[in-house]
């Protein structure tokens, strides 16, 4: 399963984080892995074509974003990403899930 963490303060996202494997099928046709990298490797070309200033971290079958500073425009993109991922889990509960903690 894909579990994500999206971590709060103040409805801001602070943290971002994505790991697993959804299961769905064999490996190299699961197509909700395929979607949710496709959204997580678009956040990070969105966040580094505008600089926008953020720890990420990729590794195999994680994936890592905290905000150094925040900004109007990198909340707006990061909860685009939110969206996106929410989506995917209303259809697809037994493959991800998300987590929202407030701190």
């Amino acid at each position: 399963m894909i579990q994500v963490v999206i971590t709060k303060s103040n409805k801001q996202i602070k943290c971002l984080e994505v790991k697993g494997h959804a299961n769905s099928a064999p490996y190299g046709q699961d197509l909700i892995c395929a979607a949710v990298s496709s959204i997580m490797f678009g956040l990070c070309n969105a966040i580094e074509e505008a600089k926008l200033p953020c720890l990420i971290e990729i590794k195999k079958n994680r994936f890592l974003l905290q905000v150094e500073q925040a900004s109007q425009k990198l909340q707006h993109i990061l909860y685009t990403a939110e969206m996106q991922l929410k989506t995917i889990e209303e259809s697809n509960n037994t493959f991800i899930q998300i987590k929202t903690l407030e701190v």
